[in-house]
């Protein structure tokens, strides 16, 4: 989060990884320059939309998917692993600081929460911070 916040994208460079155990960022395959990727999935050409939603997402509650396990991974938002028909009012107050009324919408009609997600290994690393389904 801290990194996030100081709005230098450069700056997440350490927290992905490449190679064998590369940071998923494209459910399109693998990124050659994560840094250049995430500057265009972007709305500006510094990165500075995806550091704030990036804050955003990790602002939210997690969860974790699998625990005591071998694949045990702890995910933000909890969103991603919830269905959202089951969501309280307060839950939804929580999702629309992340999406929209029109894009909640949108993932009711598709049947899950489609926004940006990441997860995080027991040991720490960045596995993934993707959006779509």
């Amino acid at each position: 989060m801290e990194v996030a916040r100081t709005g230098i994208i450069e700056k997440l460079r350490p927290f992905l990884q490449t190679g064998e155990n590369e940071t998923i960022l494209s459910f399109g395959g693998s990124v050659t320059n994560p840094i250049e990727h995430l500057k265009g999935l972007s709305g500006d050409p510094d990165g500075i939309e995806i550091l704030a939603i990036l804050l955003e997402v990790l602002e939210a509650g997690h969860i974790v998917v699998e625990p005591d396990s071998e694949d045990t991974i702890y995910v933000w938002p909890y969103f991603a692993q919830t269905r959202l028909d089951t969501l309280t009012p307060s839950q939804k107050v929580e999702l629309f600081e992340l999406v929209t009324a029109g894009d909640y919408e949108f993932m009711a009609d598709f049947g899950a929460y489609n926004f940006y997600r990441l997860g995080i290994t027991p040991d720490g690393e960045l596995a993934y911070f993707v959006t779509g389904d």
